[in-house]
Formats: structure tokens, sequence, C-alpha cells
């Protein structure tokens, strides 16, 4: 009896555990923790910097439900303000800011160093920043004694620094018989002489300026000479474009050709010069020999040259890459096949003779006989000259030696660690972490203490091969490149142990965390970097320009199989071309919506700019320069962003909790390379409905089998393993494979099996080349499988997709991610497209009841229709204009296997048959941004030949403020069309096709007509959705987009657009029981310039108004009305909704009184059944438009102040530095970057309509 009392006991404990879980997970998606709300780049720019702004900073973000911030201080075209960095008032700005955030229970994460990447400034001394190797080659010939005597020239000093590595002596090819700079009489630039000497004197400061496009610079030669390779050097970087996009430069394309006379000239190669940080990269060319006394250089645009250098022996293909000097990835085992037959040195005839030069220079050295030549090469190495990307004026420092961990002790003794000790107290508690953006900082390679390691790790000594470093091939082309593998592999395992490692331990002695963003132009491996860090962190930037997808689910991959929850993104960074104030929440959710389905689950937005101005006038805005979305206190929607956060800090905890559940594990190959591949799309493909990770080779030691399944420690476990391409790997990683087999693991290899080992051991090469025998003749055996069709052999092992759906639209988008939490799962579901989707979905999940649980208002346990069978459960669920939901199942004792209002959504295609060549496609849009090339589709065209045959193309339409781009996609995407009219707003687009020949109308008239296709073309529709589409998409709002099969004449056309703008349409168990659409009460704020209150006759977009400053108003507009209900109408129904129609941007809602209701996306509706009463009823709706309208109408006005050609304020003024009123300011705003001219497009703003009273029929 005891022992069933103990039982039932146990039981109930157990229950009620269960039950304590669930309800703590529905409190908390309520009213989210700190580490699931959203953080943000807090910007402190160029010292300007206030105590009373960072306390307003800082109780907004609480105000606005952010959990923290991470601090940098940054430059980026601000103008100085009078905080140095790290000086005591700085300190104290500080510590102030950390205290405050303390009272007010926010975290911080503090950047490493000024600037937003790497790790320097000021203090490092140019011995410890970042180390490239230098050389210079002298060809000489021994007396008859064989002695050699004279003064080796030194290879140029960066910053008058430089360090001796080695002198190396080995002979000549029989090829060299003088070097080309002995042989050059005269060069010119432009047909005038100038002096040749500085082409090779070793000093890059030293340089020529090749004016414009078409310059030509000519070297003359005493003799013909025959050149296998080049070698060009180009000193100060260009201009750029936009000096902010990153320390970059715009570099050259060169063209060399070769002349026996001088006379004609015949092509050589293009020489693509590398764009360079600070690390001096040369452009290189490689090509078949070729003689001649004359060899010319032409540009494609201005730039300066400052070495040239041509080679009469062969040098490795692409070696710049392979020796790091630029980040370009590096395949492996993709061995070049060109002909080195006699242009390969022997390692055994290179001979040191270091000890030989004195410190002068001078070398005296007696050589063996029996060489008639010797190349000496005095090897060196000085800074790259790197300094911390975008550092503020004052903290401009070099960055550190990445291999040295002396480095990185200048770096913490002189800054970090002071810093941290007055911080101590708030350690591990309010400053959670220690960071670093994306790598900016560029490569460096070489550190002093570089050779030692080499030989301790690689097993041999490095010298002979040094040479490979400067591009020439040692022994042969295969062990160069064996060799070079190893230097890069030493390099990132330096990198990894005297940095990464080494900093994590030091933020560790002040119980701090390391959180990064672990790819850019690094020498690191971006998987191996992220597993260091306690908080792998990605990026992606608003309108899909950089980031996205790749590191994402790169950062994701690391969370899942390392056991670290959070996986932070950098999200919505802006670029001045296309992000310029016209961002707001519903304009960002999808991307939001699909990176949290890739494994994002927090966002840190990018930008909140410090806003040191807490004076009077309002309207004066921070900026991060030009970049970011701006989101910051005073932004226009700054106080209505709260429903956003709150909608992401939602999914943020829920996507955190528990285990992500995926079906596949890719390992990756072991090629470095501080990116990585998205393997979503290649090595094979994931089929759609299957998640998935992806690692590197250490993650496989960690992997056990059990039942079938590969299991990490902490819970994480996959069906099945796939083993990606990879031409050449480590023992120990096939090795891991092997064990893994034999616990019954299943795998998939999926390409042929390696040929051996990466480096130079020759061991590990013999025992790659059996265990992959092995491996893959077990291919057909147990469970390993040989194929690049992933679908089959997952369908071989019975693994069904985790997700699949139906839609009534063939062409829905649909994102998923799914998550085990507690004994539920958890999916959550998204839809990409701002139009509402109907869809059936199917998840792999059976035994459990499922309900929603919507993030948008924090409400759980919604039922919803679902059908069970065959081992999968069916919901049928209605998805909002980009709107999501997650579908949470749980195990109930008593549940149906289907629900009675259960009904399968039927797909409905958009045409009953294709039409080609002649048919026209007609839409309204209403376009929010500018759409860069390939960008905007409204129309996405998939491959014509694919769909119906070779001959045809799809068109497809896209669309931006900066116009319309007509394309014909047969295997290739191509505009066949063009305007670059400016659209404003709602925009009618007609586009019309007969008998092949394309034209486009906008509202109502003729932009331009093309030329007869060349191809087949019917229009895009029932496109089904693909990864490539969603960077692709139309950015703003449009109609239901008609196809007609005939060709409309231009007065059809008129006579469409006449109709007008069709209005949104209603739930369908509804009746509009009122539209109010007429004689609205509209007040403007004080300060905005418009009117303080007019009366609207018709609803209408504020950018359409006659009055100035009402078509040019930013801000908060309110609008009133009062409006009559009756009984019946109370009584009808079994709710009354209040729909907006169509909102710019964002509403606020108050009826009779009640408490605003903020509604910020499509739909603009809610219940007003509880707030309504029979007789009048009184609305006031505040709505919030965006900046744009009014910084292109203060273009109107005068300027006061000085802006540069980038847009950049040369000053600021006095005013705003000293906190006054701006007493004399003629334009609203006050923004120190030029974002608009005043011809810009405008942007529709305010509530446009219809605003209708809706009932709802009453449930039976």
């Amino acid at each position: 009896m005891k022992n069933i009392e103990r039982i039932v006991l146990l039981v109930i404990v157990v229950l009620s555990s269960i039950s304590m879980r669930a309800q703590t997970l529905e409190n908390f998606f309520k009213a989210p923790p700190l580490c699931a709300r959203p953080s943000t780049y807090w910007m402190w720019m160029n010292g300007n910097i206030s105590k009373e702004g960072l306390t307003a900073d800082l109780e907004y973000m609480k105000r606005a439900s952010y959990g923290g911030a991470m601090m940098f201080n940054v430059g980026v075209g601000i103008p100085k303000g009078s905080v140095d960095y790290a000086s005591p008032q700085w300190d104290e700005m500080t510590l102030h800011a950390v205290k405050e955030a303390e009272r007010l229970g926010l975290e911080l994460y503090l950047q490493n160093s000024p600037g937003y990447s790497g790790t320097g400034g000021p203090w490092i001394t140019v011995e410890n920043s970042m180390q490239q190797l230098e050389w210079t080659e002298t060809m000489v010939v021994p007396d008859k004694k064989g002695l050699i005597e004279l003064d080796l020239p030194q290879p140029y000093a960066k910053l008058g620094y430089y360090q001796d590595i080695k002198v190396l002596a080995f002979p000549a090819l029989e090829c060299e018989t003088q070097l080309f700079p002995s042989l050059v009489t005269k060069v010119l630039l432009d047909d005038e002489e100038i002096d040749k000497n500085l082409f090779f004197d070793n000093d890059l400061e030293s340089q020529v300026r090749m004016q414009r496009a078409g310059s030509v610079l000519t070297f003359e030669l005493s003799q013909p000479f025959e050149a296998r390779a080049v070698t060009v050097r180009r000193g100060k970087r260009e201009k750029p474009l936009d000096p902010h996009d990153g320390p970059r430069d715009y570099a050259p394309d060169l063209k060399l050709e070769v002349s026996e006379d001088g006379r004609h000239y015949v092509d050589v190669s293009n020489i693509s010069c590398p764009a360079l940080r600070s690390m001096d990269t040369p452009g290189i060319a490689l090509f078949e020999p070729v003689k001649g006394r004359y060899f010319r250089f032409i540009t494609n645009r201005g730039t300066n040259i400052s070495e040239v250098l041509l080679h009469a022996s062969a040098r490795l293909k692409d070696w710049t890459a392979k020796t790091n000097y630029v980040k370009d990835p590096v395949a492996l085992g993709n061995y070049d096949s060109q002909d080195v037959t006699g242009q390969t040195i022997d390692p055994s005839s290179v001979i040191d003779i270091t000890s030989l030069m004195n410190t002068d220079g001078r070398l005296k050295w007696k050589s063996p006989p029996g060489v008639k030549r010797w190349i000496i090469l005095r090897m060196g190495s000085t800074t790259t000259g790197e300094v911390v990307a975008a550092a503020p004026d004052s903290g401009v420092g070099l960055d550190c030696d990445k291999f040295s961990k002396k480095a990185l002790d200048q770096h913490s003794d002189n800054f970090l660690i002071p810093l941290l000790n007055k911080l101590k107290p708030w350690c591990g508690k309010t400053l959670k972490a220690l960071m670093m953006d994306s790598w900016e900082a560029g490569k460096q390679n070489w550190t002093s203490s570089l050779p030692g390691y080499f030989k301790r790790h690689c097993g041999y000594d490095s010298t002979p091969w040094l040479l490979a470093m400067t591009g020439r091939i040692v022994r042969s082309i295969e062990d160069t490149e064996r060799f070079l593998y190893d230097m890069r592999r030493t390099q990132t395992d330096m990198f990894n142990e005297n940095f990464l490692a080494y900093f994590k331990e030091k933020a560790a002695q002040y119980g701090l965390k390391f959180a990064a963003e672990p790819y850019g132009d690094g020498n690191f491996e971006s998987l191996e970097y992220a597993e260091v860090l306690d908080y792998p962190m990605s990026e992606f930037w608003v309108h899909y320009i950089y980031g996205g997808v790749t590191t994402s689910k790169m950062a994701a991959s690391t969370s899942h199989l390392w056991n670290r929850p959070i996986v932070g993104a950098e999200c919505f960074t802006g670029t001045p071309f296309n992000s310029k104030l016209t961002e707001h929440p519903y304009a960002m959710k999808a991307e939001g919506d699909y990176m949290m389905t890739v494994g994002v689950n927090r966002f840190v937005y990018h930008v909140f700019a410090h806003q040191p101005y807490v004076g009077k006038t309002a309207g004066s805005l921070m900026t991060m320069g030009p970049f970011g979305t701006h989101l910051n206190r005073n932004s226009v929607w700054a106080e209505q962003a709260v429903g956003w956060n709150m909608y992401n800090a939602r999914c943020a905890y829920l996507l955190q909790q528990g285990h992500y559940v995926a079906d596949i594990l890719y390992i990756k190959d072991e090629g470095i390379s501080s990116g990585i591949t998205d393997y979503d799309s290649a090595c094979p493909m994931t089929p759609y409905g299957y998640r998935w990770d992806i690692g590197s080779r250490n993650v496989l030691q960690h992997l056990s089998v059990q039942n079938g399944r590969l299991v990490l420690p902490h819970g994480m476990s996959y069906r099945l393993l796939v083993l990606t391409p990879m031409k050449r790997c480590s023992p120990e990683l096939l090795r891991q494979i092997k064990r893994l087999i034999g616990q019954g693991a299943t795998v998939l290899l999926s390409s042929e099996k390696p040929e051996g080992y990466m480096g130079m051991d020759l061991v590990k090469d013999k025992a790659v080349k059996l265990l992959a025998a092995e491996l893959w003749n077990m291919a057909g055996k147990e469970n390993v499988y040989h194929s690049k069709d992933l679908r089959q052999v997952l369908k071989k092992c019975c693994i069904s997709p985790d997700f699949s759906f139906i839609a009534e639209n063939k062409d829905a988008q649909i994102h998923f991610i799914h998550r085990a939490v507690n004994g539920d799962d958890v999916y959550f579901v998204a839809n990409h497209r701002r139009r509402m989707e109907k869809i059936t979905a199917t998840f792999r999940v059976t035994g459990k009841v499922p309900v929603l649980w919507d993030a948008e208002t924090g409400n759980t346990g919604i039922p919803v229709a679902y059908k069970q069978e065959n081992g999968v459960i069916k919901v049928t669920l209605t998805l909002q204009e980009s709107g999501s939901v997650f579908i949470v199942f749980r195990e109930e004792k008593i549940g149906r296997t289907i629900t009675d209002d259960f009904k399968e959504v039927v797909p409905e295609s958009v045409l009953s048959q294709p039409i080609f060549n002649t048919f026209t496609v007609s839409l309204w849009a209403k376009p929010e941004t500018f759409a860069a090339s390939g960008r905007g589709f409204l129309l996405f065209p998939d491959k014509g030949e694919e769909r119906y045959g070779r001959g045809h193309a799809v068109v497809g339409i896209a669309m931006g403020q900066n116009g319309i781009r007509i394309y014909e996609r047969t295997k290739t995407n191509n505009v066949v069309l063009e305007s670059k009219t400016p659209i404003e707003g709602w925009t009618y687009v007609t586009l019309v096709y007969s008998d092949g020949i394309p034209t486009l109308y906008l509202n109502g008239k003729k932009e331009v007509t093309g030329k007869k296709s060349m191809f087949v073309c019917s229009p895009a529709y029932d496109v089904p959705m693909a990864e490539e589409q969603y960077i692709a998409s139309f950015e703003g709002d449009q109609t239901k987009v008609r196809y007609i099969a005939e060709a409309w004449s231009p007065q059809e056309v008129q006579e469409e657009y006449i109709k007008g703008l069709p209005v949104p349409v209603l739930p369908e168990d509804s009746k509009m029981l009122l539209t109010l659409n007429t004689d609205w009460k509209v007040c403007f704020p004080v300060g905005s310039k418009a009117p303080a209150e007019i009366r609207m006759d018709v609803l209408a977009s504020l950018h359409k108004h006659e009055n100035f400053n009402i078509r040019h108003f930013s801000g908060k507009a309110t609008y009133k009305k009062t409006f009559i209900l009756t009984k019946k109408d109370l009584k009808s129904y079994s709710k009354i909704m209040l729909d907006l129609g169509r909102v710019e941007n964002i509403a606020e809602i108050s009826v009779n009184g009640e408490n605003p209701v903020l509604v910020w996306k499509a739909p603009y509706r809610i219940d007003i059944t509880s707030v309504v009463k029979a007789g009048e009823n009184s609305i006031t709706i505040d709505v919030t438009n965006l900046y744009p309208n009014r910084i292109i109408g203060d273009e109107y006005l005068s300027e006061r102040y000085e802006y540069d050609e980038y847009g950049r304020i040369v000053k600021l003024p006095f005013w705003y530095v000293n906190q006054q009123a701006d007493s004399n300011r003629e334009r609203v705003l006050f923004i120190p970057w030029k974002y608009y001219k005043k011809t810009d497009p405008l942007l529709e703003a305010g509530l446009l309509g219809p605003v209708r009273i809706v009932g709802i029929f009453n449930e039976k």
C-alpha cells in the first residue's frame, strides 16, 4: 500500500512540476526576461557624449522594453566632440552609463576597444601591431672564389618599422638571367618620362598617379625580357565612393600589354587589383610566357602605382590568397595544372645566410661552388598599418598583433584592465560581456614567434619553404600548396590560441562573457572562432543587403552544437543607399521573422546613436553617420516601438527554450575561411521541410550514437550526418566518422573520397587514403550512403519532412523552425509576404494537441482547427500580412483526432493555363525604399527554360522608389526594360506584352516601350518559394496581381487606372456597418510647421495635401471623429471591429477615451466590442509617419550649416554642443547628415483609410 502511495505521490509531483514549468513558460512569454528583449548597438559618436543624454537614452530603452545595449565609441563622419576616448572624462561617462543601467535593470555589453571592429588603440606600439611579410630579391654573380659582398636593399618599412626575419640564398633558375628592374631603361606615364627608380625602391610611399581611365604606364627595356607573371603594388588607396563603407578603397583593373617595337602591342593579361584595407596586398597575374622590350599597363580608373615587377619564373596561382594577403577563399586540393618544368626551387638548395648580414644590411658570404647566379632574398616584417575600424578621432590607433599574447597584453594592460578595474563591481552583473563586432581588421601573415610555433606544430623547419610566401614554387605545386596550408593552419591556430582563447581568459577573470560576430576577413576559420564564444553572433542588414542567412546559420549552428542558448544578431543595419530613415516595424518584421526561423533568437538593433543633446529644441537627431536603421529615442516612432519590441522579445524567449529540432548535421571541410559557405544551397541542397546545422570537425569527438541518432552531451541530436565535399581532409576527421558509423550512425558521403591530407605530413596523407578507401567502400552497406541526392537518402532512411504546407496561393512563402521544450513541440511559422495566406500545415508530431501562441499580443492557448492522421498533425492557419504564430503541441489525455472546424486548404492557380507573348499584367504598388538591381520583385520570375523549355522566358517586374525594371529570365535574369522615373506612393503599374513587345505604363500613362523579345515570354505566376526569392522580394505594399490574356490598349489601361486603388479586403465572416472616410478633424503638433488643425473632407495621404507643411509633415498627427452605433448593431454581432484600412505607418487608437491600443502592422484592425456603446462614440487615432517627408521639405529651406561632398556636416553647431535652444531654426529637423534632395519622392503618410466599423457574425 505504501508503495502505491509513493508512486501516486511521485506522479503528482511530476505532473505538478510539468504544470509549473508550463505556467512559467507562459508567464515569461507574456513578459519576457531581459535576455530575450532586444538589445542595441549603442554608438557614442566621436566624443559627443553627455551624462544627461546617456541617462535619457537608457530611460528610453527601459520604457521601450529593451533588454540592454552594447556600448561602442565610433567616428563615422561625425565631427569630434569634447570627450576624448579613454580620458578620465570618458571613464566618468562610461561609469555613469553602467550605474544608470544598473538603476534601470538593463544589461550592457562593452566593445573591447575604440571603433566597431578590432582590438587596439593609440597605446599599441608598432612592434605589437599586425604584421605583414616584406622582401627584396637581388641577383648576384659570385667572383671566381665564390665570394659575394654587397649591401642588400631593405624591404619596405611602413611607419618606419621593419624587422629582419631571414636572408636566404638559392640558385637562380635558368630562365632568370636578369631581374626585371635591371633591364628597365625608361618609364613613360602617358608618354611623359618619369623616374624609373620609383618602381623599384621598396618604398610604397613613393608612387605615381595614373590620373584617369585609359592612362598608360610603359616600361622600356634594354633587351627583350620573357615574363610569366607580374606583381603590382599600388601604395596610397583610392578615395572611396563612400568613405564610411568599411575601410576599403575602390581598386582598379589593369591591362598588361607587350610589344617588340613599342608600336604594336598585344594583350597579355588583366590584373584585378584587390581592394585594400591597410595591408599592402599586391595585384598579381600569371600568364603564358611572353617576350618583348616594351610592357605597358592601362588602367580602367585613376590609381596610384608604387612598385611593378615582371617575373621570368612562374608563380603559384592565387598566391596572395594562399599566403594570407587577401581574404579570398582557398579550395583544398584544387592544385593548378600549369606546366612549371624548370620553374621550381629545390628546398635543399636554399641556404640560410641570415647570420652573414650585419645590422646595416651588408652581406659577406662565400658561396658554394658550381652556381653561376644566386638570388638573395632578404625577408622581414613590417606593420600592416591596420588601425581599429571607425574609431573616434581620439581613439585612432593600431590594431594589435593577433598572433601574439604580448600584443594583447599591451592592449589589456594599457586600456582594458584599468577600465575593468573601475567597473569591477558591475562586471558579471550589469556589465555582462566584452564583445567584438564582425571582423574588419583585415589579415596579417607574420609575427616574430611564428617560425618556432610552426616547427612545434607542423614538425618541420619552415625556413627553405618561406620562398613560397613570395609566390615562388618550391619543389612542386603540390608541395608548395601543402606547405602553405600548414602555414595558414599555423596562423589560424596562433589566432585561436594567442588571441581568442587568451581574450576569453582575460574576460573571464572579471566574470565577463565573450561575444563576437565570428566572420569577416581575418586569419581564422569562422566555425572554430564561433566555438570559442560564449555568445556567437551574426548580422543581417535591412533590405537583405549584407549578412543574412550565411552568418546567422553559422551562429545558430554553433549555438545548437555547443550549447549556447542565445543566438544574437546585429540586425537591420542600413546603408546610405536604401536605408534613409524609411524603416518602420511592419517593414522589418518579415525579414526579422525569417532570420528567427534560421535560428536567431535575440535581436541587437543597429543602430541607437547616443543622443547627447537634451536641450529644448525638438527634432535634433544624432546619427551614426549614414548607417543603420535609426532606432534611438529621437526617432520619429521611438515611443511606438514598444509593440514591435515586445513581439520580438516574446519570439526570442520561446526560441531560446529547449532544444532546436533538426534532422541533418553537415560537417564542413577543413579549409580555413573567415566566412562560411551557405550549405543550405549546396553540398547537397537541403530539401524544404528539414532543418539542419553545420559544424567543424571539432564537434565529431563529442558525438555519440543512441538509438540511431547522433547525440551531443547536452541533448542536441540529429538523424543524419552529411560529410560535405572535401578533396582533402585529416585522418582525425575520418576516424571520427568511422567511429560513429560503427556505433550505428547514418552517414551520407556526398562526394568522391578525399585524395589525401592537406599539409606536408606524409604519414597523415597515407592514413587519409587508407581510411577514405575503407569508408567509401562501406557505401551501400549498413547506414552509409554515397550520393548527391539528399532527398532520396532521406526517403530511404524513412525521415519525413518535419514541416510542410499547402496554401491557397501557390507562391506562398512560409518559413518555420521547431524547438522541443519540456516535452512540448513548439513551431514558429512565419508568412514572408505582405498578404494574407491561408495554409494547411503538416507537422511531424503525433499524440499531441495544438494550440496557438500569439507573440504580438502575448495570448496563449488559442484553439486551432487540426486533424491527426498517419503520424502527423495537420493544422489550418490563416496568417495575416507578414504574420506569424507559434503552434505549441502538448500531450493531453483526452484529445480528438480531428476538430469539427478542420477544413483542408485547396490550392488555387492564378491562371488556368500559361499565356504567351501577348498579355497584360496590372497591379497597384507602393515601394518604401530604393531597390538595387535584382531586388524589389513584385513578380519574381522562375527560369523560363526549366518551366517551359528552350527558347522560353518568364517575365518579372521589380520596383523601388528609384524606378521599375522588367526582367526576362531564361536561365539568367536580364533587364529588358527600365524606367528610372521616381516612384512616389501608391502607383498603378501595367505591363503589356503585344506579340513579344513590352510596354510599361505608370498611373495610366505610357512610360517606355521595349524591343521585341527573342524569347517566347510568359508572365511569372505561381512560382514556388525558393531561397533566392526572399532577399529579392518587393519592399512595400501591393495589391493582387491581375493577369489578362490580351494586350490592353492605352485607353483600357487609363480606364482601369481611373477606377483607383482597391480597398483592403475585410474578413470573410464580417459585415461592414459604417464607413468613416469623410469629415475628419486632424491636429498637428507644435513645431511641425503644419497648421494646428485642419478638416479633411476625405481621408487621403498627407503627402498629397496642397499645404506644403502638411505635404512634408513627419511626426504624430491626431485624427478625430465621432460615429453612431445602434443597439441592434451591438446585439447582432459577436464582435465589433474597427478597421483603419491603410495606415502610414503606426496607429494608436482610443475609442471613447479608453487607453490607446497600438497597431503597428496590417491588418490595422482592433476589437472595440468592450468599449463601444449604443449612440455616439468618439475615435481618436494618433498616426505616426516617417521622417523622410520633412527632411525633403526642409531641403526647400535655407541651410545654415556646411556639409561636405559626402553629406557630412563639417562642424556641429554651437547650440547643439552646448545644450542650448536653437532660437534661429527655420528647418524643422537638424540631422548631421544629408540623406535627401528636395526632388526625392515623398512617402505616403497618415491615415489613408477607408476607416470602417465592422461586425463579426455571431458564432454558431
